[in-house]
């Protein structure tokens, strides 16, 4: 680390043009029809993506871990990812400046730089078009007082928005939580000239946050349904009998396939996955990674958007991420298991898994046993991984994330999706692995919060007769006459016949096949908060609107004390879509009217949904106190001097408007004082089921 007082525009604090950040020069329409000299091209990829012989994508920070090391000295460990297009194999030098006092400023080089494997990378068919990946880790120690701000520079340009906040080492980091970023297929985008993104900037600007938690969905691969020929070719032909007679005739006789055709029942597993259709997919996934995180483009069958924020946000705010079905394609893993075993959609989900560890988790698998894993694939110290078995569709350890954000709090991210299947979200041996480190990181550095991240919520109104409605045999004459097109276009989905909205329901854990495992997670998620006095504040998506679920003490149990005390108490807050589009104002009324009584989790412990937005009820009639199905996203910052955690949830106020101006919700998370308490939870149903 060396000392440069070449930088005088950056010498003094307050007169330095990143203390006074001018968020306001990202203001623009997403809208590109109304922004913007002519229409987005059809063809952004090769006319802007590839075109670009320079940084396509990137800088996206990484907030990798926050540790203690030996001298007591609070280390900050992150990482960029570049990914640059030409040939030249050397990395842009990076450089950062953290300012010390008004008269000098610290400058220091990334500690190492990794170039990913070029086997792993996509060539076009243009000779010239060669992608590098490149990961620069980097660690900072913390100020024991202050707050520090970093900027950087790439290959000696120093724009705006290179910047990003560290916390002191006594300061809990300001914490951002948002999910379902991007849009579905068939969104009809002309209304949004908003973006939520803009608002995340504004009050960055002010609340300096030091880290954003993606919950799941950081982008929306469905698309692949559309834009990958051979996909294409198996969705049309998979149950067309006289293609599948011609191209296997050594079937053609098979009453089997007659059967399956006609009745949806499994996908025609004979479809060959080639090399072609590899190629197909890990193109897709490639472009559309470069094309949402390197430009914030994303085109749809009814629309096209263009949000610029989201890259700058990328580059300024690091993030720490787990993902979802949509990551991957919509309902992967909440698929019977015949559909789920079909080549395609395991290799779709195998490729899919790659790139999110690389674009979102900055790492690439080693491509043999014997080789150093220098990506930090499985070394990584902030990792949880899963049973070494692996799920059984995808082929790969689940990897859930572990690390402090702060003295007081730490972070675990609950990877999922990894594992998932119809029947059953994580394995009992990955639950173990993740309680002995939950127990071990206490053990060594005691922690007062713990945010756990949770793409689907789990605490949410129940559907179970939904899903027995859309699985009954009753529904199978329409849904046959769904798959004809006869009738109730969309209503099945495109994979096994299905109700479309059967898979949403099976993913959830209230669901029929989850209520067990949910049941059996949140008993050992209360034995934990109880045994340490850790207060556990859950964090989830997926559901395209906000509300705040919540596990409370019964009266019975808080005799004697303040239920805002018990290890009990613990709030699941669902923010979601800060992108995609609401659902319509009658789910809202379903949810209400499913939410109106408590809900007995054990004898000891009830549980219901927040009467968060009474204020935004009686000020614009909106319809409900507990639900709004308006874009959202939150933030959760850390009182030291009370120990107590303020989250607030921001509301889009109209999203036509390229103000994106929110409305805020508070709630107040209390400190656990309760300790080495035993519970007890008798009454508990579904006991020894999971």
């Amino acid at each position: 680390m060396t000392q440069d007082k070449s930088h005088n525009q950056y010498h003094n604090i307050n007169g330095t043009i990143f203390d006074n950040w001018n968020y306001t020069r990202y203001k623009k329409t997403c809208n590109p029809s109304k922004d913007y000299d002519s229409p987005l091209s059809e063809n952004f990829f090769l006319e802007t993506v590839s075109a670009n012989n320079g940084i396509v994508c990137g800088p996206i920070l990484r907030l990798i871990s926050i540790t203690t090391n030996k001298d007591n000295e609070s280390i900050y460990k992150g990482s960029i990812l570049l990914i640059c297009n030409g040939n030249n194999q050397q990395p842009k030098p990076i450089k950062f400046f953290i300012q010390k006092d008004n008269s000098s400023l610290t400058t220091f080089i990334p500690k190492k730089v990794v170039c990913f494997h070029k086997d792993f990378l996509y060539k076009d068919s243009d000779p010239n078009f060669c992608l590098n990946f490149y990961r620069y880790e980097f660690e900072i120690t913390l100020n024991e007082q202050n707050e520090q701000l970093i900027t950087y520079s790439i290959d000696d340009n120093h724009l705006p928005h290179y910047r990003f906040y560290i916390p002191s080492a006594k300061q809990n980091c300001n914490t951002i939580s948002y999910s379902c970023n991007g849009f579905s297929l068939n969104t009809d985008t002309s209304s949004f000239n908003g973006s939520l993104w803009y608002d995340v900037l504004r009050r960055h600007s002010s609340n300096h946050y030091h880290v954003m938690l993606g919950g799941g969905d950081q982008l929306y691969s469905d698309r692949v349904k559309i834009e990958c020929p051979k996909f294409l070719e198996w969705l049309h032909y998979k149950n067309d009998e006289h293609f599948i007679k011609q191209k296997y005739p050594e079937n053609a006789k098979s009453s089997k396939i007659k059967h399956d055709i006609h009745h949806h029942k499994l996908l025609f597993q004979n479809f060959e996955y080639d090399t072609e259709f590899s190629k197909q997919i890990r193109q897709f996934y490639l472009k559309n990674y470069l094309e949402w995180f390197g430009y914030g483009y994303w085109k749809g069958t009814m629309g096209k958007t263009l949000i610029t924020q989201l890259p700058i946000a990328f580059a300024t705010i690091p993030s720490i991420n787990i993902y979802d079905d949509h990551d991957i394609i919509d309902g992967f893993g909440s698929y019977p298991d015949k559909t789920m075993n079909n080549e395609v959609f395991k290799n779709l989900g195998k490729v899919a898994y790659e790139y999110y560890m690389l674009f979102q988790q900055q790492v690439s698998s080693p491509f043999s046993s014997d080789e150093q894993d220098v990506y930090g694939y499985f070394k990584e110290p902030s990792w949880v991984l899963g049973s070494e078995q692996g799920c059984k569709f995808i082929g790969e350890r689940s990897h859930s994330i572990f690390t402090k954000l702060g003295p007081d709090l730490a972070l675990l991210g609950l990877d999922c999706r990894t594992e998932r299947s119809l029947k059953e979200i994580l394995s009992k041996k990955t639950y173990d692995t993740v309680f002995a480190r939950l127990q071990k990181e206490y053990n060594s550095s005691r922690y007062k919060h713990l945010y756990l991240m949770l793409g689907v919520p789990i605490m949410y109104p129940r559907f179970v007769w939904l899903e027995n409605i859309f699985d009954s045999k009753l529904l199978t004459p329409i849904k046959w006459a769904s798959r004809k097109g006869w009738m109730f276009h969309g209503l099945v989905n495109e994979f096994n016949g299905d109700i479309e909205l059967l898979d949403d329901l099976n993913d959830h854990w209230c669901s029929f096949h989850h209520k067990a495992e949910r049941n059996y997670l949140m008993a050992r998620l209360q034995d934990f908060a109880a045994k340490n006095c850790v207060r556990i504040t859950i964090l989830s998506g997926d559901v395209h609107l906000t509300c705040v679920g919540q596990f409370e003490p019964s009266t019975k149990a808080v005799a004697g004390h303040k239920s805002s005390e018990d290890p009990r108490l613990m709030y699941n807050i669902i923010s979601s879509a800060i992108t995609n589009t609401p659902p319509p104002d009658a789910m809202v009324k379903l949810l209400t009217h499913r939410s109106k009584s408590k809900h007995k989790f054990s004898n000891d412990t009830d549980e219901k949904m927040c009467d968060v937005f009474k204020s935004n009820r009686s000020s614009n009639g909106s319809l409900s106190e507990k639900f709004i199905n308006q874009r959202n996203w939150c933030d959760l910052v850390y009182n030291s001097e009370t120990d107590y955690v303020q989250s607030k949830i921001y509301v889009e106020k109209d999203r036509t408007s390229i103000d994106s101006e929110t409305k805020s919700f508070k709630l107040d998370i209390s400190p656990c004082t309760e300790h080495n308490v035993k519970l007890d939870h008798g009454g508990m149903r579904h006991v020894g089921q999971f």
